[in-house]
């Protein structure tokens, strides 16, 4: 299947169309702002002149724009009929709404597909984009030409559309929490008056420490054995001591590194302290 449709082309929307463009494929596009399509027409992309025309010239519609509900909101318009059509969302929001939007797509005869990208829209089409989803399996396998231009990462998880939202919100604080320390970590280093970029360029480092945590989170959280450690509750509890000491002699402020420790030091009033780090997950359960 060589001709796909994008609905919004905000900056995301705009490098999918591009990538497929790049690939060979016929591309439709459609934007409330039909001057955002100017440079892709320029590069081959055709204009529908409504939601529905996109709909129709292509067997896949891939929606990206802000939410499930503009998802549905747009569908519900005037002539957009879905009957042997299927709809790809890059939209986000909450699993009832992914649920609502896939089911009235099933009722019109269309078929649903729920993704979500992690990517910034400089790395669609490159080894660093993901695209994971949920929805219509059916659809996941014949959409895999349209989606492995756009990631080169690939996965289905359920047939559930909801199931997308819950890893969405697992992986956004996953990252989120990186970001966060690492903001800290600036923070304190500021209110120390030490040159930020010591700090910035030590930050590559903890790559490899990294990946051992992974390490640690596949092999322990997947197989709810957290025995053997190399590093137990009670000694990274130690290290938090230290790691505290410099924010609180400086008056900075630590509610988020203060937040971890409490929650290790729960573990470790459960009896978990000789066990590994992510043994806190039995007392967040």
């Amino acid at each position: 299947m060589r001709e796909v449709s994008i609905v919004g082309l905000g900056i995301m929307g705009q490098a999918l169309a591009k990538a497929l463009l790049s690939s060979g494929f016929t591309v439709t596009v459609w934007n409330r702002t039909a001057r955002k399509a100017k440079k892709l027409q320029s590069d081959g992309a055709k204009l529908a002149a409504s939601v529905a025309e996109a709909i129709q010239a292509s067997g896949i519609t891939v929606f990206c724009i802000s939410t499930h509900q503009d998802t549905l909101s747009l569908l519900n318009s005037a002539g957009v009929v879905l009957d042997g059509k299927s709809v790809i969302e890059l939209s986000s929001g909450a699993p009832e709404d992914a649920t609502e939007l896939a089911s009235y797509i099933e009722l019109q005869g269309g078929r649903c597909l729920v993704g979500m990208i992690l990517s910034y829209p400089s790395g669609i089409g490159s080894e660093r984009a993901s695209i994971t989803t949920a929805g219509d399996e059916e659809l996941w396998r014949e959409s895999e030409e349209i989606l492995s231009v756009l990631a080169r990462n690939l996965s289905y998880i359920s047939d559930d559309p909801k199931a997308l939202a819950t890893m969405f919100s697992a992986l956004f604080i996953s990252r989120q929490g990186y970001l966060f320390g690492m903001v800290y970590g600036a923070l304190l280093f500021e209110k120390a008056g030490l040159p930020i970029q010591a700090y910035l360029d030590m930050l590559p480092q903890l790559n490899p420490l990294l990946q051992d945590y992974l390490d640690v989170v596949r092999t322990s959280v997947g197989s709810d054995n957290y025995s053997n450690p190399q590093a137990s509750l009670e000694t990274i509890r130690g290290a938090f001591d230290d790691a505290l000491a410099p924010y609180k002699a400086l008056n900075t402020r630590h509610d988020f590194p203060e937040l971890m420790a409490e929650i290790v030091d729960q573990a470790i009033a459960a009896g978990f302290g000789g066990e590994q780090m992510t043994a806190i997950l039995k007392v967040l359960r």
